[in-house]
């Protein structure tokens, strides 16, 4: 848990080209089987707007602990992505 958490604050903090952080992302949110963790990607997602991004924000949304928040992320995402 300490190890993943560390990793998703690499992929928030640090600067990283665009695809690799999308990548971290990606890995962590699957790594993770708690909504934890997985709600710690959340905000790395909103922060850094992508297609990836997006992408990882809607299958957030299928998890049930996680449906309203990432709908929020998904939302404000597609809006910075679409300006």
């Amino acid at each position: 848990v300490r190890a993943l958490r560390g990793y998703i604050r690499i992929a928030r903090q640090f600067t990283l080209p665009e695809k690799e952080r999308s990548k971290m992302c990606n890995l962590a949110f699957d790594a993770s089987n708690r909504a934890d963790e997985q709600r710690m990607v959340q905000p790395v997602l909103e922060r850094y707007p992508n297609a990836e991004n997006l992408e990882l924000a809607a299958k957030a949304m299928k998890t049930p602990e996680l449906r309203d928040e990432a709908t929020k992320v998904h939302r404000a995402i597609a809006d910075k992505i679409n300006k």
